[in-house]
């Protein structure tokens, strides 16, 4: 009996010991967001990217509003961004962040927001962005997902 008990307590220590080595740090990572943005209309996509080092997000997003324009099917928004974060608490972060994209193929400026995001998880976080711009009045809320 006292050779079990001590096999279950190496065994659960083993396996603690195991499972916090698994759980190594990345310094990158890959980002996944659905994405909806209220600029020149409402619209949805999805944008991917990479975090380094849970503080520089750059990345790719694309974004639809499936209306139909004049010259094509559905308004597109689509681009590059970069969002710096700096953590306030230990769950929120703040930042400023740079899109730079076109509409329907057509080159805007350099738009500059303000981020706030709200961390759920290590590899889960929500995000509002607001536009500091009044030329490119803007809003976004984005679910962003970190893939280990």
């Amino acid at each position: 009996m006292r050779s079990l008990l001590v096999a279950c307590l190496l065994s659960l220590l083993s396996f603690d010991a195991l499972s916090q080595r698994l759980e190594y740090y990345k310094p990158v990572t890959v980002q996944v967001s659905p994405t909806i943005i209220d600029y020149d209309g409402l619209k949805y996509g999805v944008a991917l990217g990479a975090n380094i080092e849970e503080i520089v997000s750059i990345g790719y997003f694309h974004l639809r509003d499936y209306e139909y324009g004049d010259n094509y099917f559905d308004n597109r928004y689509a681009g590059l961004y970069f969002n710096l974060a700096i953590p306030v608490s230990k769950n929120l972060e703040i930042g400023p962040t740079t899109r730079f994209a076109t509409i329907n193929a057509e080159w805007q400026n350099l738009a500059f927001a303000g981020e706030l995001k709200y961390k759920f998880s290590r590899s889960v976080r929500m995000s509002i962005e607001k536009s500091i711009q009044s030329d490119q009045d803007f809003w976004s809320a984005k679910l962003i997902f970190n893939l280990y």
